[in-house]
């Protein structure tokens, strides 16, 4: 006597498949010549190969089948001339052996708590995924909303690098496309925090630019750095404006710029300010309505 292959079968909500009417605990017997895709009754050795012929819906039914007969297989696929119908699986049991990891809710998934399918990793939302916490698919590294990413928290796709909103960055932070560098909202830059395009250098506006470029300073070209501006004393100084109080709410610019000169500076703090280069006295009042 021929032993019994154990595999499993997917079915619709009322027990048929391909227009064929199936019930729990009965046996089915077909004669003529067994082919796979073509006659016989189909099964697969794995639960999880089973969706790649139905929809993975909690609506059909699933259940571990026997096959008494002839066997013929082709891929993940395989067809008997004999099948019992052995009992229905939960959909929490055909979770458990459908994932190797577990608490997911997706399909394949060798991580824990996933929602989409075929996830390496953990608590992911897409599917494919090799890190944790992805939202989009194919991601090889963690909290990607995008998809293929290999770095992590990426907002955009196909980034090498992390903290990208753009696509196909190999730097971080980029909001455009296609930089190598760092910080760049524009695209294709070699350098970083660049706005244009193109650009070898640092901190450039315009495209093809290979010497980092004067900025502007109270509406004037200025030659001070920008690594020598940030730790300006008046630049530190007025770093300290906070629009958003300790509660959340919003304070008016021109009015949290009078709290900040008028009751939290000192006169060493309103000199550092002033000490600035290019500064102009007319254009700080049009922006922080203080007249110095």
């Amino acid at each position: 006597m021929t032993e019994p292959v154990k595999g499993y079968k997917v079915f619709n909500r009322d027990w048929t498949c391909r227009d064929f009417q199936y019930e729990v605990g009965k046996t089915y017997t077909l004669e003529g010549h067994l082919r796979v895709c073509g006659s016989g009754f189909h099964f697969c050795d794995k639960v999880a190969d089973c969706f790649n012929y139905y929809d993975f819906d909690p609506d059909n039914r699933v259940a571990e089948i026997e096959a008494l007969g002839e066997v013929v297989t082709d891929g993940d696929k395989s067809a008997t001339n004999v099948i019992r119908i052995a009992r229905e699986l939960s959909w929490a049991e055909m979770l458990e052996l459908a994932n190797s990891g577990k608490g997911n809710t997706g399909l394949s998934n060798a991580g824990h708590r996933n929602a989409g399918h075929n996830n390496a990793g953990h608590r992911n939302a897409g599917d494919y995924n090799a890190g944790d916490y992805n939202a989009g698919h194919r991601n090889a590294g963690d909290y990607n909303a995008g998809h293929n990413n290999a770095g992590h928290n990426n907002a955009g796709h196909n980034n090498a690098g992390d903290y990208n909103a753009g696509h196909r960055n190999a730097g971080h932070n980029n909001a455009g496309d296609y930089n190598a560098g760092d910080y760049n909202a524009g695209h294709r830059n070699a350098g970083h925090n660049n706005a244009g395009d193109f650009n070898s250098c640092n901190w450039s506006t315009g495209t093809f630019c290979s010497i980092e470029q004067p900025f502007m300073l109270f509406n004037k070209p200025s030659q001070i750095c920008r690594a020598e501006l940030l730790w300006h004393p008046g630049m530190r100084a007025a770093r300290q404006l906070r629009v958003v109080d300790d509660e959340g709410n919003r304070i008016d610019y021109k009015e949290a710029w009078a709290k900040l000169w008028n009751e939290e500076f000192g006169n060493p703090e309103r000199i550092a300010v002033q000490s600035l280069p290019n500064f102009d006295s007319d254009v700080f009042f049009d922006i922080t309505g203080i007249r110095v």
